[in-house]
């Protein structure tokens, strides 16, 4: 009878230790499985506009104002990025003989890059 009673509780045990160890890895998955919010936050900022986005309007005020006599027209490649958590817009106009390579702030406006090759 004893040893009946002895595989029982061992029973017992090796059943409860394993509900309690099930319990504790799933909320572990739980936590691993989350986006955090700050990750969601990026995507919406890459693909819509914020208040905080100067937009492709004001990028391209910023080119023009640069290169006297360009248009809208000259700018020929345009991209918009997330880069070290700050939006970013890069591209390159062409214009009278000479290319231009620019890199702008997409929040502040601020020219971070600007490059001029003939």
């Amino acid at each position: 009878m004893k040893k009946y009673k002895l595989l029982l509780l061992i029973m017992l045990m090796t059943l409860t230790l394993s509900v309690m160890m099930s319990c504790g890895s799933s909320e572990a998955e739980e936590s691993v499985d989350l986006t955090p919010p700050q990750e969601t936050e990026k995507v919406d900022e890459i693909e819509g506009e914020s208040n905080s986005d100067i937009g492709y309007e004001g990028v391209v005020e910023i080119v023009l104002a640069k290169v006297p006599g360009a248009t809208e027209d000259d700018i020929y490649e345009f991209e918009k990025e997330f880069d070290d958590g700050r939006l970013e817009y890069e591209g390159s106009l062409y214009y009278d003989g000479y290319e231009y390579e620019f890199e702008i702030d997409g929040a502040t406006g601020n020219l971070l890059q600007w490059e001029i090759d003939d």
